[in-house]
């Protein structure tokens, strides 16, 4: 007899003493996403299906076998793994590029590239939309601020960009260079929180009760 994905939830769900809100708290979802699947209005993505495998303690072939969306979970599964790899490799490109940023701000070991702001953004912009992994958006938005100021702070010590505001009256000049120099601040602030809060080595999948 094949049983349906919805059921599967609903059925572990109670068997394990979760309420909709406590298995919702698991995933970071809300219990109204809870309520969806487990009436079949929508279904989980590969990711979640991995949590409740972990939450239930059952295999996630246990969960989805008889399902009839199984062969969509595989393309899933597929397209999952690709998408974490891209990321840990990005990880660490991100990583570089954020460290030599630091020292291209400050010009140290007359070390300079030109763009870099935008390498470093552009590595930012592929781990992002390959990012499967849920984030808690108000405590990223409170830690984005925390560590812009920071940077914005360090950059008020990058004696050459300090030089040139004093020592060109050009107003264009100045303008351009304070729109480069808050640019970089937004791309260390992102490139801080990706290596931070973002770490896909982190297991983030791994459910404590």
């Amino acid at each position: 007899m094949n049983i349906e994905l919805s059921d599967k939830i609903k059925y572990y769900r109670s068997k394990n003493s979760l309420t909709q809100n406590d298995l919702a708290s698991y995933l970071n979802v809300s219990s109204k996403t809870i309520s969806g699947w487990e009436n079949n209005r929508s279904t989980p993505d590969i990711h979640s299906i991995f949590i409740l495998s972990k939450v239930f303690n059952i295999s996630m072939n246990d969960l989805l076998k008889d399902d009839i969306n199984l062969e969509h979970y595989k393309k899933l599964d597929k397209v999952y793994n690709n998408n974490i790899l891209i990321l840990k490799i990005m990880y660490y490109v991100i990583l570089l590029f954020l460290i030599l940023s630091y020292i291209n701000m400050y010009n140290l070991f007359y070390f300079h590239i030109p763009f870099m702001s935008l390498i470093l953004l552009c590595s930012e912009t592929i781990f992002i939309i390959n990012y499967v992994y849920r984030t808690k958006i108000r405590k990223t938005t409170i830690y984005f601020f925390i560590f812009f100021i920071i940077n914005f702070l360090l950059s008020l010590f990058n004696k050459y960009f300090i030089y040139d505001m004093q020592n060109n009256l050009n107003a264009y000049y100045i303008i351009g260079s304070s729109f480069g120099e808050f640019f970089l601040c937004i791309c260390l602030t992102i490139g801080n929180i990706i290596i931070l809060l973002m770490n896909p080595f982190k297991k983030k999948y791994i459910v404590r009760r």
